[in-house]
């Protein structure tokens, strides 16, 4: 943002320059190079193509800024209630400190793995402890995300692990979700009695 800002700027005072010589509309749009090299010269136009250039890019960031901003708002939301949603004296830690540890410098490395493949793991033995009869998280592919995140800000793996790393997140929150809501309806699983598991 602050390069499109400097961009922007400078090439409103280069138009203002060259709107104070005469004539500014009869120079070539090829002229003599300036810190853009040969390809635009000092003309107007060269200018204003500069100038239109650095608005649609700082457009373009701050579009980007918001996007970010409100992904990561409702990321925030989606790991709070997750986690709410299987309290009960044994999960591993409460859904504050699910999201604020998430923001914490170079610590949040290491918080990704218990926000996310913790809770795959957490909410396996919620379900165990509470006999409820619905499906399992899938552990793998939840400690697969903690990796690919990390990975993913890495300065020599970034290029690879960022795709992979979206895909596998939109995939973990339809799962999610559905865990989630499921705990509202599942039914409580049927002991099975002694004498069905001597006749087998």
């Amino acid at each position: 943002a602050i390069l499109a800002a400097i961009l922007y700027i400078a090439s409103l005072a280069m138009i203002a320059s060259t709107l104070t010589e005469e004539p500014f509309l009869e120079e070539p749009f090829l002229g003599e190079p300036f810190l853009g090299g040969p390809f635009l010269g000092e003309s107007f136009p060269g200018a204003l193509f500069i100038v239109v250039l650095g608005t649609l890019l700082a457009l373009f960031i701050v579009l980007g800024a918001f996007v970010a901003i409100y992904a990561t708002v409702v990321m925030c939301i989606m790991v709070y209630k997750m986690w709410k949603a299987i309290q009960d004296g044994h999960a591993r830690t409460t859904p504050g400190k699910a999201v604020g540890l998430m923001f914490v410098p170079f610590f949040n490395f290491y918080w990704v793995f218990q926000a996310y493949w913790g809770f795959s793991q957490d909410y396996n033995s919620y379900i165990e402890r509470h006999s409820m009869a619905t499906n399992r998280l899938p552990e793998r592919l939840f400690l697969a995300y903690a990796i690919l995140s990390v990975a993913s800000l890495a300065p020599f793996t970034w290029m690879l692990a960022s795709i992979p790393c979206l895909v596998i997140f939109i995939i973990l929150v339809v799962k999610i979700c559905d865990a989630v809501n499921a705990l509202q309806t599942a039914a409580p699983m049927e002991p099975t009695s002694a004498a069905e598991v001597g006749g087998e």
